[in-house]
This record gives structure tokens, sequence and C-alpha cells, in this order.
């Protein structure tokens, strides 16, 4: 691993080079507890003649891909604030403060917001960010009253008004600026420290950040991946950033559980590629070899791969929101409410592959009978499956047909299951002494039962099935009387007292 940790004063750190806050990090968020703490503890260490020194927080940076600007991957928020706070120490002192003392504070601090060749020390992707972070880096004589105000601005305003205006008024304007200019140029600049962690690629920046972020909001894999592909997408031979966007944008908006979806979305979409069910830091540095090796400059491939990812999205909904006329609607449905997700991974290479809705219907069946046999009748763990359901999805890639993946996948869940000790007799016996209390889990048992024996049923949907028990659960009947305890727990969740019912109807049939 490439890098390098060091402390650093937050006036080196600063005024050493120009930053950027990339595409993978989230906007600027701070609010006013966070302003005000980062604020009072910079006076109190000003004023404590036994601290030596302050650390103020860990900084996260990745070379850039071909501009200078150094990425902060971890360090946006306190960064972005210090800013402000210079910014609005700056522009209160010019409007007040006259004297030499002061004008040489004021040039000391200017250059933490700028270099010589008049550049911004930092910028940032987010486009409502980004006018707020220039304004505040902008000498107060060149700028307009910004028109749309961000949380940037805020930050700044707050320190404006509501720290530094109130410290004038009581210390007087001379000694009150005075005072702001120490606080920042002497203490903070100069005497505050940030442990710098510079990484020369990004999986492993992300290493360290995870390590480190106890606080921040984890990076997804999504996140990574569309930094990569707009990094390359940037390249001088390629050039198709706005394709790149506007297909990140359509996963945005078809995808309706944004974080949640998005992340599974996208690893299911790769495991199922690769055929294989990676660790998140191993899937992290196989991308990124993948970004770099197949994709950079080449225009094609890299549109193609985004296209496809986008239309996969679009699969994904309509695996985990089918429609009501969805063909496979029951089952997917079914499945989905009894906790199953890892076939997801194999049902969206059949997707991207092409099956029709009677192939797809073939293909839920196989997983669905992993799901019924393995986890729920045989209350095996899932975590073997997520290896497994990679491997089908590379199966079903590799395929010359639909006919043959069909073929193979089912030949290798029967070996699946015979692997694992789940042969017939087995599996039968096991479903003999199945309990249950959870009625998303009997309603898929009985549901996945009654379409396998009656595949007319009118029980197509979970919307249109209730399920009840036989004997009841009380003794209120006074038909619990013969039995003991410890009959009374064993026979009630057991499947066989369960039955399947059109929903609506709360009393059984008569007969029962």
């Amino acid at each position: 691993m490439g890098y390098d940790v060091s402390k650093e004063k937050v006036d080196d750190f600063l005024k050493r080079t120009l930053y950027k806050i990339p595409r993978i990090q989230r906007r600027y968020s701070w609010l006013v507890e966070n302003w005000e703490r980062l604020w009072t503890d910079l006076e109190n260490y000003h004023k404590d003649e036994h601290q030596s020194f302050y650390l103020l927080h860990t900084v996260i940076t990745v070379q850039g891909n071909r501009d200078d600007r150094i990425e902060i991957l971890d360090g946006q928020q306190r960064t972005t604030t210090m800013l402000a706070m210079i910014s609005a120490a700056i522009d209160i002192i010019e409007e007040h403060g006259q004297s030499d003392a002061l004008r040489f504070h004021v040039s000391r601090l200017t250059e933490a917001l700028r270099d010589k060749d008049n550049n911004v020390r930092l910028v940032t992707y987010y486009p409502k960010d980004a006018p707020m972070l220039e304004w505040i880096q902008t000498p107060i004589v060149a700028r307009n009253k910004p028109k749309k105000l961000s949380r940037v601005w805020k930050a700044y305003n707050f320190y404006f008004t509501q720290c530094f205006e109130p410290i004038l008024e009581e210390r007087g304007v001379e000694n009150g600026c005075r005072h702001i200019a120490e606080v920042l140029y002497e203490s903070m600049l100069l005497e505050c420290y940030v442990t710098m962690a510079k990484f020369g690629s990004m999986p492993e920046a992300v290493t360290a950040f995870d390590t480190t972020n106890n606080t921040g909001k984890s990076l997804s894999t999504a996140d990574l991946l569309r930094y990569w592909m707009l990094r390359n997408a940037r390249h001088p031979e390629v050039g198709i950033e706005d394709h790149i966007d506007e297909k990140w944008n359509k996963i945005n908006d078809v995808l309706e559980d944004k974080d949640k979806d998005i992340k599974d979305f996208v690893v299911r979409y790769w495991c199922g590629r690769l055929g294989e069910r990676y660790q998140a830091s191993k899937l992290l540095k196989h991308l990124d070899a993948e970004m770099d090796s197949t994709y950079r400059a080449n225009k094609t491939a890299l549109q193609n791969l985004m296209t496809e990812m986008a239309d996969g999205a679009a699969l994904y909904h309509d695996l985990i929101n089918p429609a009501t006329n969805a063909h496979n609607r029951r089952a997917l449905r079914l499945m989905r409410k009894a906790g199953a997700s890892q076939h997801l991974t194999t049902l969206l290479a059949g997707k991207l592959s092409g099956y029709d809705d009677h192939q797809m219907a073939r293909l839920i069946n196989l997983t669905e009978k992993v799901f019924f046999w393995y986890q729920i009748v045989a209350e095996r763990g899932g975590s073997a499956l997520y290896q497994k359901y990679a491997n089908w999805a590379g199966t079903i890639f590799a395929a010359s047909s639909p006919e043959e993946g069909l073929e193979q996948v089912g030949i290798e869940v029967s070996y699946f299951l015979v692997e694992h000790g789940l042969d017939e007799a087995t599996l039968k016996h096991l479903f003999e002494q199945l309990t249950s209390d959870k009625v998303a889990k009997v309603t898929f048992v009985l549901g996945h039962l009654e379409i396998f024996e009656n595949p007319e049923t009118k029980l197509r949907d979970e919307d249109d099935m209730a399920v009840h028990r036989v004997v009841p659960i009380s003794d209120e009947t006074g038909a619990w009387t013969s039995w003991s305890n410890e009959d009374r727990e064993k026979h009630t969740n057991k499947i066989g007292n369960w039955v399947l019912l059109p929903a609506g109807v709360e009393q059984l049939p008569e007969g029962y």
C-alpha cells in the first residue's frame, strides 16, 4: 500500500497545494452545533497557556487524476468550515480594522484562501456548494452578494454575525479584531495540526477511510464505481462525462430506496458479471483495476457498460417491485416478503441475458427451490448462498443460450442441495418437523406449495392470501383442555396447523 502519514500545521496543509472535493464525497453538511464547537475549541486552546498544540482532525487525500488538485476523501467538513471561518474573519477585520498588525494578519489569512496565481484553495463537484465555496474564498471587494445561499454560506454568516460581531461589541473594534486574528492565525494556522494521510490510489484511501471514519457515512461500492467511471470518462481520448452522468441519473431515478437499492444493485450486477462473490474491499480493488485496464481511454466500452448498467437498474427495479400484471409477480413478492434477497444476483443475470417471462419463471423456480428447501425447511444460514448465486449468475452469462444456462443452473442447484446433505428423504423429514410463527414465512411456504400443487389456483399474489391456524392458539373455546402446555406450544406453529385461504376470510370453512 503506497501512502504517507504525517503531522502538518494547518497553515502548511491549507497553503501547500490546491484541493477538490470529488464526486465520491457528499455535500457539505455541518450545522450550527459543529460550527460553534470548532470556534469554542479554538478559543479555549488559544487561552490555555499549558497546551502546546491542538490536533484538529485527520485528512485523507488522494492524488488527482490529471490536474494538480489533490482530492480530499475525508476532512471535507472541517476544511470547508475553516475556510468559511477565515473568510468571515478577513471580512470583519477589513470592515473595521486599520492597524498594521491587523493588515499583516489579513494578508496571511488570505493566503489560506487563494494561492499566488489567485486560484481558490478548495473547489467541489457539487453545483449547489461550488458557487458559495468560491464566494467565501474571494476578496470582499471583488464579489457580489450571492443570489443563492447554501450551507457553506450559512457557516460563513454564522461566524461573521454570531461569533465575531459579538466579540467586537464586547472587546471593542480594535481589540476584538486582534483577538479574532490571533486565534485564527497564531493559534489555528501556526499551532494547530492535522494528521495528513496521503494515498496514491482510491482503493487504498477508501480502506483507510473505512477504518478511521467512525462518525461519518461510509462510502459504498456504488459511490466508488461512479467516481471511477466519471474519472475515466474525463480522459482526453474519451470525453463522455455527460453520458455517464445521464445514465447515473437514470439509475437514481429508477431505484426508489436510493442508497440501499443502488448499493445492492451495483454489488449484484458486478458479482453476477464476475461470477464470484467478492468481499467489499476485494471488489473495490478489482473494479479499480477493471476501470483502468478495460475502460480507460475506451469510449465505446465505457459507454456500453454504462448503458447496460442503467438498463440493468430498470430490470432490477422490476425484480424487487414487480408490476401488478408482471408474469412472475407472485413468486417475486412472496420471496421478498419472506426475507429472500441473495437470489436477485442470479435473477438479474437472467434478465440481463434476455430471458423471456417463461424462462425467468423457470429460473425463479430454481432459486425459489433453494430458498424453500435450504433456508426455510433445512433452516440453513444464507451466507453460503451469496457465493453460489454469484456462481450461478456466472453460469448464465457464460451459457450460449438461455436453455443451456437453465439446464446447467438446474444441475448445479440439485448438486448443491445433495452436497449439503439435503437429499429427498432428509428434506421430507425436516419438512414434517417445520414450525414457524412468522406470517410472511408461512405465507411463502403455503403459497409455494399451493402454486406447485395447483398451478391454476386463483391465489396468484400475496395480496390474495391469508394464513390461519387450524387449531386455535388460545384455550377460550376449550379446544386445548386435553393438551399439555408442551404439546400446545409444539403444535400451535407447526406448518400442518396452518392453512392458506383467500384474503379477507376470517373464519375457516366448515370441516376444518
